[in-house]
């Protein structure tokens, strides 16, 4: 018995993740001005803060380590 996960499926994975990067992209592209200044469930946070957290953890989970810009 072993507690290793099973290998990741790769192929599967980059097509879900560009999926998600799409449906999330057509979404935003819908908003007008009121939209994202609009406030989201997560209190104190408008749409557009949200939006630019999920960005930003995106970009730093897929940046190779000592390629980040500053």
């Amino acid at each position: 018995m072993t507690d290793r996960l099973p290998a990741a499926d790769l192929r599967n994975l980059t097509a879900t993740l560009r999926g998600e990067r799409t449906a999330m992209l057509d979404f935003t592209c819908t908003l007008g001005d009121d939209e994202w200044t609009a406030p989201s469930a997560a209190a104190g946070w408008r749409i557009a803060d949200v939006v630019a957290h999920l960005g930003a953890t995106a970009r730093n989970f897929y940046t190779p380590a000592g390629c980040a810009r500053s």
